[in-house]
C-alpha cells in the first residue's frame, strides 16, 4: 500500500480544527479585544504555561522514539552545548552591566524559530503534496518569510508597543519608518512571486494555501492590529503551539502503525493514550514555568504562590541563613544568582529551538518522507 500525495498533512477533519483554524480565528479575534487588555492569570496558564512551554517540552517526544542515525547524539549534545552558551551569555551580560543583553539576545532567536516554523509547516504540506524542492519551494519560503517578518520589522518602526516578546526594549529601537516602505516592495515581491507560481501549478493545494493565510493573519493582525498584550499572545501562541502538539501526535500514531523502531505502543498513540502521552510535557511546563515564577519573575503569585524561595534555597546551598534568621535585606539573590538561574531555566527553550532545525527536517530525519509524505508503508 502506498500513501497517495495529499493537500493534507492527514486529512481535513484533522487539519482543519488542529493545524489550520486556530490560529486564524484567534488572528481575526485579536484586533476586536480591547485596548491595553493584559493577559489574565487563567490566561497566562493556559496559554504560555500549557500551551507555549509545555510544546518546548514535547520535543522530548520526537526525540525519544527517534531512532535515525545521530539522533541520540543531537539529543544530548546539543542541550549541552546550548547549556554551555546561555549560561556564558547570562553571565557576560551582566559583567559589562548591561543584563538586557541576553533578553535581547533570546528575543531575536525566538522570532527566528517562530518564523522558521512557518516555513517548516509549508515545507512539511509540499512533501505531503510529493512536491520536490525547487525554485517553486523556494519562492514558497520567500513569501512565509516576508508575510511574517514585515510585520516584525513595522513592529521596530513603532515602538514602544503595548506588548513585547519577552521583557521591556528586549528589540533594538530607532528603525526609521521610512525603512518600511522598501522592505513592504519587497515583501509585496515575494509573496507576488509566489501567488504566481501558485496559479500555474493548476491544482488545489488547500493546506498550503490556508497556511499561508495564517502566516499573513497571525504575523499581520497580531502584530500591526494588536492593542494589548493579550491580543498579541493569543494568536501567536495558539498558532505556534497547537500545530506542533498536532505534529508531534500525527507523528507518533503513524510511527506506531508503520511498526517503526522505538515506537510507542499502539494504545499510546491514538485517543486517550495519546493525550495521556501529552500530559507529561505539559507536566513539565507547568514545574518549568513555576520555577521561572519563583525565581526571576515573581508576577504569577496567584498562580504559583507568593512565597519567597530564594532564602531557603541560598541557606541549602550554604550561602546564606535560612529566612528566620536572615535579617531584613539578606536572604534575597544576587544578580550573579539570578544570572545564573535565568541562563539554566533557559537551557529547555533553546535547545528546542535549535533542535528543531533538525528533528523536522525530512534531510536530517528521512523516517519523516515515510511518515508525512506520500511514500510505501509495508
Amino acid at each position: 500500500m502506498s500513501r497517495p500525495p495529499s493537500p493534507w498533512l492527514s486529512g481535513p477533519a484533522f487539519d482543519l480544527p488542529l493545524v489550520l483554524l486556530p490560529g486564524l480565528l484567534c488572528a481575526l479575534i485579536a484586533p476586536l479585544l480591547p485596548p491595553g487588555l493584559g493577559v489574565s492569570p487563567l490566561a497566562f496558564f493556559l496559554l504560555v504555561v500549557l500551551l507555549d512551554v509545555g510544546h518546548v517540552w514535547s520535543t522530548l517526544a520526537r526525540l525519544w522514539t527517534d531512532r535515525s542515525p545521530g539522533a541520540r547524539r543531537r539529543a544530548w549534545g546539543l542541550p549541552l552545548a546550548v547549556a554551555a552558551g546561555l549560561l556564558a551569555l547570562a553571565l557576560g551580560a551582566l559583567a559589562v552591566e548591561q543584563p538586557g543583553l541576553y533578553w535581547r539576545a533570546l528575543a531575536y532567536l525566538a522570532v527566528f524559530h517562530f518564523i522558521r516554523q512557518q516555513v517548516g509547516v509549508a515545507m512539511l504540506y509540499r512533501q505531503a503534496e510529493g512536491r520536490a524542492a525547487g525554485p517553486d519551494a523556494a519562492a514558497e519560503r520567500r513569501a512565509h518569510w516576508a508575510l511574517a517578518g514585515f510585520p516584525v520589522l513595522w513592529w521596530h518602526a513603532h515602538l514602544p508597543r503595548p506588548f513585547s516578546w519577552f521583557a521591556a526594549d528586549d528589540f533594538v529601537p530607532g528603525l526609521p519608518t521610512l525603512a518600511l516602505l522598501p522592505a513592504g516592495l519587497l515583501a509585496l515581491a515575494a509573496v507576488a512571486d509566489h501567488l504566481r507560481r501558485r496559479v500555474a501549478e493548476g491544482r488545489a493545494a488547500w493546506g498550503r494555501d490556508l497556511w499561508l493565510l495564517n502566516t499573513a493573519a497571525v504575523w499581520g493582525l497580531g502584530i500591526i492590529a494588536a492593542e494589548g498584550d493579550l491580543a498579541f499572545t493569543l494568536p501567536n501562541v495558539v498558532h505556534h503551539a497547537l500545530p506542533y502538539f498536532a505534529l508531534v501526535g500525527l507523528v507518533e500514531h503513524r510511527r506506531a502503525a508503520l511498526g517503526l523502531p522505538g515506537a510507542l505502543p499502539r494504545g499510546f498513540s491514538a485517543g486517550a493514550g495519546l493525550l495521556l502521552l501529552l500530559c507529561l510535557p505539559l507536566g513539565l511546563g507547568v514545574v518549568e514555568e513555576a520555577l521561572w515564577d519563583r525565581l526571576v519573575w515573581g508576577e504569577q503569585g496567584a498562580i504559583f504562590g507568593e512565597a519567597d524561595p530564594w532564602p531557603a534555597l541560598l541557606s541549602a546551598l550554604g550561602l546564606g541563613g535560612g529566612p528566620a534568621e536572615a535579617p531584613e535585606g539578606e536572604g534575597a539573590p544576587s544578580d550573579a544568582a539570578l544570572a545564573v538561574a535565568t541562563a539554566l531555566l533557559s537551557v529547555p527553550q533553546v535547545s528546542h529551538y535549535l533542535l528543531d532545525g533538525l528533528i523536522w527536517r525530512s534531510g536530517k530525519d528521512p523516517s519523516l518522507r515515510r511518515l508525512l509524505g506520500p511514500e510505501p508503508s509495508p
